[in-house]
């Protein structure tokens, strides 16, 4: 099973990938030896190695010191999270993630008011209760942190697990673009008024407020990412 040998250490990995996705090896199985996958594909081993890290880093596989290459459980996370930091911070890909959170955020809201129960209320009360605090000291990264639980236990709340996995997939980018989209100091105490709104529109059960609200809140982001591009546009211009 020759591969050509235009980059092959990424066509190993892909078709050791393709083998596992269709249960040629399956969850918990050890990989044949480097020896054995080079002499398979019609490579080196040292190819070999390279196409096994790839997939290790995506973490479809496990390499475990000693014992060999094992294959992991295959989720979702394995591999939405590779592409997460191909997504670079510039401007544009900001207003897109407030575009997507939109999207995600408002129903998850609104699924929230619908589904919450009392511990699941405790837990968005908990990341609420320190946000004003975060907020008068200007301590940036620890509000982000305290965005992200909110966001995170509203989540929750829809009991909705896809819901919930996409969310937490998505943490990192959406605590990097609220540390962008919150860069006024001012935008702070703004923000912790509308997460109090949105919590008690979820509390009285108002899945439309809640939707409502959570959808104005995130457009103030968009509305500053778009502000952000044109400002660089502008200075971009001749």
């Amino acid at each position: 099973m020759a591969v050509s040998r235009i980059r092959l250490s990424d066509q190993v990995a892909e078709q050791l990938r393709t083998m596992i996705a269709e249960k040629q090896y399956l969850p918990g199985e050890r990989l044949p030896t480097e020896s054995s996958l080079a002499a398979l594909f019609g490579v080196s081993r040292i190819t070999v190695r390279e196409a096994v890290r790839r997939l290790d880093i995506m973490g479809i596989v496990e390499v475990r010191q000693g014992a060999g290459t094992f294959v992991r459980r295959i989720t979702p996370n394995a591999y939405i999270k590779t592409l997460l930091p191909m997504l670079s911070m510039d401007n544009n890909s900001l207003k897109d993630i407030f575009e997507i959170r939109q999207v995600i955020e408002c129903k998850s809201a609104e699924l929230a008011a619908l589904h919450a129960t009392a511990d699941d209320l405790a837990q968005i009360r908990k990341a609420l209760a320190k946000m004003p605090a975060a907020a008068r000291s200007g301590k940036l990264r620890h509000y982000n942190e305290l965005d992200v639980q909110f966001h995170y236990a509203v989540a929750k709340c829809t009991h909705n697990q896809i819901l919930i996995t996409i969310q937490e997939l998505l943490s990192d980018l959406v605590e990097g673009s609220i540390s962008m989209g919150l860069t006024p100091l001012n935008a702070l105490e703004h923000s912790v008024i509308f997460h109090r709104k949105i919590y008690e529109a979820i509390q009285k059960g108002d899945s439309t407020s809640a939707a409502g609200l959570m959808n104005a809140h995130i457009e103030g982001g968009v509305n500053y990412a778009s502000s952000v591009m044109e400002s660089a546009y502008d200075k971009g211009s001749p």
